[in-house]
């Protein structure tokens, strides 16, 4: 989570703080039915909007090392 956080915040994308869970709530700044689609063409999977979080992507954690290739392609998902 630590990684996740860290590297989305670095990016300047708000991370909704108080997450004690396996999962953050990162806003993408677009809607994040595109920013879903395409993570799953970097492949990865991104969870369902939820109703009234329209740029707000629920991202699960995984290990450290399936984190630091999750934010490689988060990175690449984000530039389409």
């Amino acid at each position: 989570r630590e990684h996740a956080t860290r590297w989305f915040a670095d990016q300047r994308y708000a991370v909704l703080p108080g997450s004690q869970t396996n999962f953050i709530v990162v806003d993408v700044r677009r809607d994040v039915k595109a920013f879903r689609d395409a993570c799953r063409r970097e492949g990865v999977l991104v969870g369902r909007p939820f109703p009234g979080m329209p740029t707000r992507a629920r991202i699960s954690i995984g290990t450290l090392d399936e984190m630091r290739a999750a934010t490689a392609r988060f990175a690449r998902a984000l530039q389409q």
